[in-house]
């Protein structure tokens, strides 16, 4: 059987030489030996004899897979920070459209509830520029690694302090078992893994449910080394739905998101997978 796309370019060009058509230019996809695709637009001539009649036909291939993949990213970005943008300021916007026409007294507790919804919106623009500020320091190398002597606990311990107004709204509780040891790390980039990973399982866990954090050594021994060497792993566990086994790659891709309508409701750039690890 005939592929598609051999079947779409063979009649391309059977329309070029009976002159059924005018464009010369056509675009399809190939399949390398090495069975990677790639996209292909061809600048096709018609060559003719003296008489005017068509020949042959000379063409000329530009391999623009990568232009392609650049477009959907594009597409993406925007699709995706347009999207994180337009709804805590519309949420913003509509409080403090309130507060400021006085229809809603600051001091009542509905004022304070727009307050409250104003200062979420804030924050989570924060957020979504912090998270494009890193890609795009990550991008041009210009992520640096500040390592100084700091503890297990007390990164923990802040990544929770500055989730814990966000687990409080669902009543979700935090329980933390680990090694107390000291580590040559950037604090900083720790806590932000951190910070970013509690994000997220306090987002998709259900109402009054229990995230884990263990910080734990495990050992390994390579082929060139004699002695084993002991590593930290920081792991978090919630109750929601999980990661499909399928899907589980794909969320290093920057925008990515399982499941994006969900993850759209309950906010997310895609980019919490972008932040390096000392």
């Amino acid at each position: 059987m005939i592929p598609r796309e051999w079947q779409e370019s063979k009649n391309h060009f059977v329309d070029l030489l009976e002159q059924r058509v005018a464009y010369s230019n056509y675009q399809n996809r190939i399949i390398t030996k090495s069975g990677e695709e790639r996209i292909i637009i061809w600048n096709n001539t018609v060559l003719q004899d003296t008489r005017g009649n068509a020949i042959g036909i000379i063409g000329i291939g530009e391999d623009v897979t990568e232009q392609h993949k650049l477009e959907r990213l594009k597409s993406e970005f925007v699709s995706v920070v347009s999207h994180e943008l337009r709804t805590p300021l519309t949420s913003m916007q509509v409080a403090l459209s309130l507060l400021d026409q006085k229809l809603v007294d600051p001091t009542s507790e509905d004022g304070q509830g727009m307050i409250h919804v104003a200062t979420e919106g804030v924050d989570r623009l924060v957020r979504l520029v912090n998270d494009i500020l890193d890609l795009e320091r990550l991008d041009s190398g210009k992520v640096c690694i500040e390592k100084q002597l700091c503890y297990p606990e007390n990164l923990v311990q802040s990544a929770i302090d500055q989730m814990k107004d966000l687990a409080n709204q669902s009543n979700i509780k935090f329980a933390v078992s680990l090694v107390s040891c000291a580590i040559q790390a950037d604090p900083d980039r720790l806590i932000q893994v951190l910070t970013n990973l509690l994000s997220n399982a306090i987002r998709f866990s259900p109402e009054h449910s229990t995230i884990e954090i263990h910080v734990e050594t495990f050992h390994e021994t390579s082929l060139h080394d004699l002695y084993p060497t002991t590593f930290l792993q920081f792991m978090v566990k919630d109750r929601g739905r999980g990661i499909p086994s399928d899907r589980l790659e794909s969320i290093f891709e920057r925008f990515q998101q399982v499941d994006a309508s969900d993850s759209r409701n309950k906010g997310g750039t895609g980019l919490t997978c972008k932040v390096p690890v000392p």
